[in-house]
């Protein structure tokens, strides 16, 4: 049986996020695990008091958690991966491998908010404050558009309506941890319809940790719109 494989879920999202490729992996002798991140899914942290820094400290209990004999596989999407250097630091033997999705990879010193695409780089500044708890808010024929492409009215609406706000800090706060000061080998999978992240831009996420792109089908959650292929590429 492989490693265990952690799975951590995107900005918005929650380990519900991850439900149609876990059975599929498991078929291929790939066992996971799925947790919510801060203010995320059916955590209860309150939005305005979450920071980057809890995210990486959740994903380290996270890690804790699953006691596992051997190294494991993490496999983060999206927003997640910005908080994933300064975990993996933390418990580096822990760690065997790591598999970015349409990640935000960030270096240190930096923040994830300075490597959004503008217009939406302002946009989410404003939004922001404009929260009373510093956070950006989802809009349906937003995220339709940007994270949902592929999936059908009655789907995008049912993901929609299990989305949380995202904590702005996690965008805003700088990174302290550089990927190329960890020992751990990271592939890149970018979406080929993702609406979020263009090619360019995904290209240059893939650069920090150093990685090169590789392309499956999907949109930016390609675990809900093709979790064949998002299974077939991780197994």
């Amino acid at each position: 049986m492989s490693a265990v494989t952690l799975l951590i879920h995107g900005g918005g999202l929650g380990a519900w996020s991850w439900k149609p490729v876990i059975p599929l992996l498991a078929n291929a002798g790939v066992p996971t695990r799925a947790f919510d991140l801060p203010g995320a899914g059916s955590d209860p942290t309150p939005i305005a008091q979450v920071t980057l820094a809890d995210v990486s400290n959740r994903i380290v209990e996270s890690i804790e958690d699953l006691e596992a004999d051997e190294p494991i596989r993490i496999v983060a999407h999206s927003l997640s991966a910005v908080g994933l250097p300064a975990a993996i630091a933390t418990c580096p033997d822990q760690v065997g491998d790591v598999v970015l999705l349409a990640g935000v990879a960030v270096p240190s010193g930096q923040a994830a908010i300075d490597w959004i695409p503008q217009p939406r780089r302002d946009r989410y500044r404003e939004e922001a404050k404009q929260s009373p708890d510093n956070a950006l808010i989802p809009q349906f024929e937003d995220v339709r558009t940007r994270f949902f492409s592929g999936l059908s009215d009655r789907q995008a609406k049912a993901a929609f309506n299990q989305l949380r706000p995202q904590p702005f800090a996690t965008y805003s706060d700088v990174v302290a941890v550089s990927w190329d000061k960890l020992d751990v080998p990271v592939r890149y999978i970018a979406f080929a319809d993702d609406q979020n992240f263009s090619a360019e831009v995904s290209a240059g996420f893939a650069g920090v940790p150093g990685a090169k792109v590789e392309t499956i089908a999907g949109d930016h959650c390609g675990m809900l719109s093709n979790p064949e292929a998002l299974a077939a590429a991780l197994s």
